[in-house]
C-alpha cells in the first residue's frame, strides 16, 4: 500500500529541478577582441552562473563588470568607465530560458553533445535575445559546457574604444569553460 502511495504521489507532484552552480574559482570566461595593434585578450575575474535542468532549462551567467582584466590598467579603467559605466552598471548578465540541440543527451544529465542555450544577454541598458552554442559533458558531479562564440559590442550601445593609433574590431570572441556543479 505504502509503494502505491509513493508511485501516485511522485506522479502528481511536480518534479524539482537539478540545479548546478559554478563560479570564477573552477570556472573560466574570457574574451578577445583585435585590434590594428594587436589582439586584447581579457579574463572575466568575478563571476557565478547558475543551470536549472529537468523538463525544460534555465540559468544564469552574472558577470561582474568591473572584473575584467585585459592586463593593463589604463585600457581597463577605460574599459570600466567609458565602456561599460560600470558605477550604473555592475553587471553583465545572460539569462538563459531555453536549450535546443541535443537536449533529450543534455536534460537526461548523461553523456556528452552539443546544445545552443537561448536567452537575453543585458550589456548595459540594452538587452538582446542571444544564443550561445556550447559542448556539454556530464559526470558524477554535474555538467562541463564550453564554447566560443562572437558578439558584436556595438549591438549592446557600447562605445567604440579606439584610440587615435589603434582601431578595436567591432566584434569580440567570447569563450567559455564552465564546471557546473550540482547543488542541493
Amino acid at each position: 500500500m505504502h509503494l502505491l502511495f509513493a508511485i501516485w504521489l511522485s506522479a502528481v507532484l511536480p518534479s524539482q529541478a537539478e540545479r548546478y552552480s559554478t563560479d570564477n574559482g573552477s570556472s573560466k570566461v574570457r574574451f578577445d577582441v583585435g585590434s590594428t595593434l594587436h589582439n586584447v585578450p581579457a579574463d572575466v575575474t568575478r563571476f557565478t552562473a547558475e543551470l536549472n535542468v529537468k523538463e525544460s532549462v534555465s540559468g544564469t551567467l552574472t558577470v561582474q563588470s568591473d572584473s575584467i582584466k585585459t592586463g593593463i590598467g589604463v585600457r581597463d579603467k577605460r574599459l570600466y568607465t567609458y565602456c561599460l559605466s560600470t558605477d550604473q552598471y555592475p553587471t553583465i548578465d545572460f539569462n538563459i530560458r531555453s536549450v535546443s540541440g541535443d537536449t533529450e543527451a543534455f536534460q537526461s544529465a548523461s553523456g556528452s553533445g552539443t546544445i545552443t542555450l537561448h536567452g537575453a544577454l543585458k550589456i548595459r541598458s540594452t538587452t538582446k535575445d542571444f544564443a550561445v552554442p556550447a559542448e556539454f559533458t556530464w559526470s558524477e558531479t554535474g555538467v562541463a559546457l564550453k564554447g566560443k562564440t562572437p558578439l558584436s559590442w556595438s549591438d549592446f550601445g557600447i562605445p567604440d574604444p579606439s584610440i587615435l593609433i589603434s582601431k578595436v574590431e567591432p566584434v569580440l570572441n567570447l569563450e567559455f569553460d564552465l564546471n557546473l556543479e550540482k547543488k542541493p
